[in-house]
């Protein structure tokens, strides 16, 4: 985890935070922390988020350069598209050796000059940001689901794997591995929707989590099990307000998924 607070903000609330690296603002007059304001249907749950930028628009490459000093071939960066530098900053990260894992949220038009795609090891999308992507690339075909994502991977012949998410009919994936193809299906349970705003952020997290805890497993087993972990968690997050509160812990997730086998 990368960014800029002010200290008026967080330091002098008593954040602590463990496994990431920090950088805070120590002038209270420098230009204001980035904010979301973020729109919540009452009838869907579905969100529209409307960003300014704030601080978040002032990171430069060179300041990530200094913080993947610390990090290497084993490690992994999780990206969207809501700082300043993102291409720089993923350019950074291929220079260190990182594997990196994209979600390209908010989908900008110019996108595919901004980031070097061909850096990217496992790319994240949601249905609309697919199709978005794709028309960007130039397609022309109404492409959903496995197809899209077919496409897309075949486009990006470097990328390992294209998720597309879709809401409440759980996700598809497409994984390239030692020259050898997988489609997954994942379906989405059915549950009450009260807040969707958190659901991609955990929906990556957990995925990613999942993925390098469960290094035993063979390549494919391995990114079946991560997609059914980040489902589940994913619809948790949506039946509770809010957007961190609202993501479950490991615990959580873990016990929905046993409860869940028990009744097949």
């Amino acid at each position: 985890m990368q960014g800029k607070w002010e200290r008026t903000l967080y330091g002098e609330r008593g954040l602590i935070m463990t496994l990431s690296i920090v950088k805070i603002a120590t002038d209270p007059h420098e230009q204001m922390n980035g904010r979301a304001l973020i729109q919540v249907s009452a009838e869907t749950g579905d969100n529209c988020i409307v960003l300014y930028p704030g601080t978040n628009g002032t990171y430069t490459a060179a300041e990530a350069k200094e913080v993947f000093m610390n990090f290497g071939p084993e490690d992994w960066v999780i990206q969207q598209n809501e700082i300043s530098q993102g291409g720089g900053i993923m350019r950074a990260a291929a220079e260190r050796g990182l594997s990196v894992i994209f979600n390209p949220a908010p989908l900008t038009q110019g996108i595919l000059d901004e980031f070097p795609f061909e850096k990217v090891t496992i790319l994240v999308v949601n249905e609309h940001e697919g199709e978005d992507l794709y028309r960007e690339l130039g397609g022309k075909k109404n492409l959903k689901g496995l197809d899209l994502a077919s496409e897309l991977l075949n486009h990006f012949r470097s990328t390992h794997g294209i998720v597309l998410t879709l809401g409440g009919e759980g996700v598809v994936a497409k994984f390239r591995h030692q020259d050898k193809l997988r489609d997954f299906i994942v379906p989405s349970k059915k549950v009450d929707v009260k807040d969707t705003t958190a659901a991609g952020d955990t929906f990556v997290g957990y995925f990613l989590s999942t993925f390098l805890r469960e290094q035993k497993l063979d390549y494919f087993t391995r990114v079946q099990y991560s997609l059914e972990e980040a489902t589940v968690a994913s619809s948790i997050a949506i039946q509770r307000e809010g957007s961190m509160i609202s993501v479950p812990t490991l615990s959580e997730v873990q016990q929905v998924r046993m409860t869940e086998q028990e009744t097949r």
